[in-house]
């Protein structure tokens, strides 16, 4: 669990950490599925004196919490492909390149609702720049370009925050898509990529079903998310 506790996402690189209530962290979907970090959850602290001994006592906001849930690629009717092109690595989150039209508007548009339903969090995500349907993550620095822009993900946080509902963001970080840069280069470069650690079980002795000349663990056996190996140092500094 210590893992968990230390992780820290680069997305809080470009967005304020301070906007973000906690994240919904899978580590090892098959065992860790959903762990809330509790890194930026304020706790509520108890004390009580029963006879000579001191209880302690911690509860926290969300074992009260009323969620609601947004996919919010699919709430907005966003193109199931991403129109746009993969992130030379040189993003600073504006994403000049997005519509006018952010479907975060749009989403903007349900809070007043969630607060009449005293809806009081909001689990959201996937969020990060993604190849399809959110999972296959190519940039976790910005929010999904079908989406808008990383301004206008804080302009939507702060808009929760005014009506009293936090937020919670779904991070994925036990695997990557296959657009994702690190995976990327190990295709161009085989075992001469300095990524050749970040993925789980690459072998280059045989290839993967999708015509790679290497093969790797995938998330459940489906070969778009392959796993990341976080035994690696430079895996693991993308989500430490």
């Amino acid at each position: 669990m210590s893992t968990i506790n230390t992780v820290f996402n680069h997305f809080e690189e470009v967005v304020d950490p301070t906007l973000i209530d906690c994240y919904i962290y899978e580590l090892k979907a098959a065992h860790l599925r959903y762990q809330f970090l509790l890194r930026h959850i304020k706790q509520q602290e108890k004390y009580h004196l029963t006879d000579t001994r001191r209880t302690f006592l911690m509860t926290a906001w969300y074992d009260k919490a009323i969620f609601y849930h947004m996919y919010p690629l699919g709430m907005t009717g966003a193109p199931f492909a991403n129109p746009y092109p993969v992130s030379d690595g040189a993003a600073d989150g504006t994403n000049r390149d997005v519509s006018a039209d952010s479907r975060m508007d749009e989403l903007m548009q349900w809070i007043p609702y969630l607060e009449s339903l005293h809806i009081s969090a909001l689990y959201i995500g996937p969020l990060f720049e993604s190849s399809t349907h959110g999972y296959d993550t190519r940039d976790f620095r910005l929010i999904d370009r079908r989406l808008g822009t990383n301004v206008s993900f804080r302009s939507f946080v702060d808009c929760c925050h005014e009506h009293g509902i936090r937020v919670v963001v779904d991070g994925v970080f036990n695997h990557t898509g296959r657009e994702f840069f690190a995976f990327r280069d190990l295709q161009a470069h085989r075992d001469q990529s300095p990524y050749a650690g970040w993925y789980r079980n690459v072998n280059f002795g045989w290839g993967s079903p999708l015509g790679d000349s290497f093969g790797y663990e995938s998330w459940h056996g489906i070969w778009e998310l392959p796993c990341l190996n976080h035994k690696n140092p430079g895996s693991a500094e993308l989500s430490a």
